[in-house]
């Protein structure tokens, strides 16, 4: 058995949400809680006030929420952002930067 202390939030829905360390294997594990009667403040717990962080929304209620609509055809959006790189030299730099942060990232080095 090993011993995790850290920060929770329950939800209104009596949902408990918490990040364990990455050392903790995927799967079901059998968990121990003390809970303190009154929530701490402190980090990782927001103001009541912010509690509707927390509820789960729908796609459509979240898209209203941020004023963003679905694209009616992938035709809106082909060619946006064509002006970003004056030539295609600048655009194969960006994309060879990202691949290289990929393959650092991947290989750790």
């Amino acid at each position: 058995m090993k011993k995790i202390e850290t920060n929770g939030m329950v939800g209104s829905d009596g949902v408990l949400s918490v990040q364990l360390p990455s050392e903790v294997t995927p799967g079901e594990h059998k968990v121990v809680l003390n809970v303190d009667e009154a929530p701490s403040p402190g980090k990782g717990h927001p103001p009541p006030d912010r509690e509707e962080f927390w509820q789960a929304l729908t796609i459509d209620a979240l898209a209203a929420q941020q004023g963003v609509r679905a694209i009616g055809s992938p035709d809106e959006i082909i060619g946006q952002g064509s002006d970003l790189w004056e030539q295609d030299k600048e655009f194969e730099e960006f994309l060879a930067g990202i691949h290289e942060r990929r393959r650092e990232s991947a290989t750790g080095t």
